[in-house]
């Protein structure tokens, strides 16, 4: 662990001063009341072991103020309307989102973006985090500070019941805010280590566009239509399919990859390409040479669900938007979720289910769209 100066300093200032000024407040309460009497003749004997003791004493105060102020100010501050549950709740949200961000920020551009994130925010000349919570807490200390005054009337005016009453009362409250707190730290914890999972469990794509296809890219390719449509699938046909479409240069051909691997891909051919060879099959389909038609998209089943289609999507558009094409058209797969997806990420000028298909053996329903990106 290094010693970090600067950080001990902020941390004097908004913990152990303001339990300092609630510990001076607490002494000058027991001493003006009597409760207990203590002999100052001899105290200059103990001096190190009193400096010793208030600031260990101003520390736990101070952390106690913390705990306190932290509920105070996001039950009123910061979701007055609701419970404390549900701002509890609200908090993990906050919480898990914020420090998704930073995970992600770190995964993509390394430590060095939370260097610059914490010279602007956290650690700045005019770091604005510490002086908050020492405000914070010295208020709350000078609020308990106000409560110990009305306690010291009480007990001159000898008014007993009301005394053990209110601090009773104080003491309650203060042990179900620390709780409180200490449970949502204590989640906070979790979250975060689960946030983590999450960031850092998830594949980096990377997409690359290839203009020609060899041995290794149809092998590939082979085992993600495997994985798709399963064993029955024609494979000297498929690769023969593949080479012819990914040799002819007016198609795009566009590789989803994981660490070299190829795990997924996208293939799009000219509508009136497709016009030709499904004419007979689809009535609807007519020709139209400022759209193109995606001829085949599939991802290894391991890789699903991981944004993987729309990092290919996106792609795409850019490589249509060379071209000047801003139109597709596609005979989208239901099971797979793949015609939903075209639905929710383009203009659909026509949608028309086909309940069984021929090229999935007629085993299959598709939806044909036509859509504008």
């Amino acid at each position: 662990m290094n010693f970090d100066l600067k950080e001990m300093y902020r941390y004097l200032i908004s913990h152990t001063l303001p339990g300092l000024l609630l510990l001076v407040e607490i002494s000058v309460f027991v001493y003006f009341t009597c409760l207990v009497k203590i002999n100052t003749a001899n105290l200059h004997l103990y001096t190190a072991i009193l400096i010793f003791a208030g600031y260990a004493f101003s520390t736990l105060l101070g952390i106690i103020l913390d705990a306190i102020r932290h509920y105070i100010f996001h039950s009123l501050v910061d979701y007055p309307q609701k419970t404390w549950r549900k701002v509890s709740d609200a908090l993990r949200e906050d919480n898990k989102n914020f420090n998704e961000g930073n995970f992600r920020a770190i995964k993509n551009y390394g430590i060095e973006c939370m260097k610059v994130y914490q010279h602007f925010i956290e650690f700045s000349e005019e770091a604005i985090w510490y002086p908050y919570e020492a405000y914070g807490n010295i208020f709350v200390a000078m609020v308990l500070g106000l409560i110990l005054l009305i306690c010291g009337v009480l007990i001159k005016l000898s008014l007993w019941f009301w005394l053990i009453l209110i601090s009773i009362l104080i003491f309650y409250i203060v042990i179900r805010m620390l709780y409180s707190e200490a449970v949502l730290i204590y989640k906070f914890c979790d979250d975060d280590q689960e946030t983590f999972s999450k960031v850092y469990g998830q594949v980096i794509f990377k997409i690359e566009v290839v203009s020609s296809s060899d041995e290794t890219i149809t092998k590939d390719i082979v085992n993600i239509e495997r994985d798709s449509f399963g064993p029955d699938l024609a494979l000297d046909n498929m690769k023969e399919y593949l080479n012819e479409k990914f040799e002819n240069k007016n198609n795009i051909r566009i590789l989803l990859k994981v660490n070299g691997a190829t795990v997924g891909y996208l293939l799009v051919i000219p509508h009136n390409d497709a016009y030709k060879e499904l004419k007979e099959d689809n009535i609807l389909i007519g020709e139209e040479a400022s759209r193109f038609y995606i001829e085949s998209i599939a991802i290894l089943l391991a890789y699903r669900g991981q944004k993987g289609f729309s990092k290919m999507f996106d792609a795409l558009i850019k490589e249509l938007a060379k071209k000047n094409i801003y139109k597709i058209s596609i005979h989208a797969r239901i099971s797979n979720g793949l015609s939903k997806f075209i639905q929710n990420k383009t203009e659909v000028t026509q949608l028309k289910r086909i309940e069984k298909w021929k090229y999935y053996n007629f085993k299959e329903p598709c939806d044909y769209i036509e859509a504008n990106l």
